[in-house]
């Protein structure tokens, strides 16, 4: 499930328009593939990717740094 929230608060109210928000929630499949490639004995690099499918479709590519106590 992906929860999602806009909001547009404006100083100038009266010049913009006003203010609005939107929040919602959408159900979807996250599709991924990563990988854990140690550095050391304690420390370890994940990237990954992931595509959300459903309402909110959307890409991801993020790099971890782990580090196990």
């Amino acid at each position: 499930m992906t929860f999602w929230k806009i909001s547009y608060d404006d100083v100038y109210d009266d010049v913009w328009g006003g203010s609005w928000d939107a929040n919602g929630s959408d159900i979807g499949v996250n599709l991924g593939l990563g990988l854990d490639v140690p550095l050391s004995e304690k420390v370890a690099l994940a990237p990954e990717v992931r595509y959300t499918l459903g309402g909110a479709n959307f890409f991801r590519a993020a790099v971890k740094l782990m580090y196990a106590f």
